[in-house]
């Protein structure tokens, strides 16, 4: 698992920058001259995408976090984890995209999303998830990726597999994401978790947010957090590639030789149909940092003709760079 230390410049308008490669990467650099997406297993099954939308310093947000650990951990692969911090410390303006996927804003923390729809109150996410992954509804596409990384970027490349005919409007874009960031203050930044929840306290003078009583609940006798852990921001979706033409990534019809024409078989993202997201790293000249663990999540998004268009998740895959 990669580890990250991120250097901090939050105002920063860079940190939405990447890039989408649209030249044909050189498949020579890899031993044997294969691509590195050549050999990915890319799963024939839906994936269920989970958003949340928090902050850290909302006292009154429910640990929606601890749902989706909890689902990540019942659904092992199935779970496409993706949270957003509203106008907080660890915001970022390139999260106004995803916000507009879901039809929202900023303007109410603590949602939950279901692939890309509002979990309405009342609702059981653990039900509406089990009742999903029971219907087991085949996907139109599937998708994976392989990762690499140089001095300057994390490069992604993605693997899009066609499960049915279709003329939908495709877009493939990545996300790279930080995980496991411990809720305390780091130096002038401060990611302390206020929280409400009884079962949480709030971090102070540097130290962590911490949970005073179990929590994660994955089944009678297991749970993921114990008294004394520290709470953790989980899937902070930070940094994600561009392009010349659109926020949601690379169009897959300028890949596919048949333009928006998709056949069951096709599979882009290979030699023969590269597909590289580059995604710059950031580096600032700021003293205070905070480690974390890389995640990746890669989207295929679908472009529904609108005023404005509207982007609807399509499928996804999880992993750690």
């Amino acid at each position: 698992m990669k580890r990250f230390q991120w250097k901090w410049a939050l105002v920063a308008p860079v940190l939405a920058l990447g890039m989408v490669a649209c030249e044909e990467p050189d498949p020579t650099d890899e031993p044997g001259g294969s691509y590195p997406s050549d050999n990915i297993s890319v799963a024939s099954q839906q994936q269920i995408a989970i958003t949340e939308i928090t902050a850290a310093d909302c006292g009154t947000c429910p640990p929606t976090q601890e749902i989706t650990e909890v689902l990540k951990t019942l659904y092992p692969g199935r779970i496409v984890p993706m949270s957003l911090q509203a106008g907080d410390t660890l915001y970022t303006p390139f999260m106004n995209d995803i916000y507009l996927t879901l039809g929202d804003d900023m303007s109410n923390t603590f949602k939950f999303f279901i692939n890309g729809v509002q979990l309405p109150p009342g609702v059981n996410p653990y039900e509406q998830i089990q009742i999903m992954i029971d219907a087991d509804i085949p996907p139109i596409v599937g998708v994976g990726h392989a990762t690499r990384e140089n001095d300057t970027a994390w490069l992604i490349y993605p693997a899009v597999h066609v499960y049915a005919d279709n003329q939908r409007d495709l877009y493939v874009q990545s996300y790279v994401m930080l995980d496991n960031v411990v809720a305390k203050a780091y130096g002038s930044v401060d990611v302390t978790q206020a929280s409400a929840d009884p079962r949480i306290q709030a971090g102070t003078g540097g130290n962590p947010t911490t949970w005073t009583s179990n929590g994660g609940q994955v089944d009678s006798a297991t749970y993921l957090y114990s008294p004394g852990d520290p709470y953790m921001h989980h899937d902070v979706t930070m940094f994600a590639g561009v392009n010349d033409t659109n926020v949601y990534g690379l169009p897959l019809s300028i890949i596919n030789p048949l333009g928006q024409n998709y056949l069951n078989g096709d599979i882009f993202g290979n030699q023969y149909t590269p597909i590289e997201i580059s995604v710059p790293k950031p580096d600032f000249d700021i003293a205070s940092h905070v480690e974390a663990d890389l995640k990746v999540v890669t989207v295929v998004w679908e472009r529904v003709p609108g005023a404005p268009d509207v982007y609807t998740y399509v499928n996804g895959y999880y992993s750690a760079f």
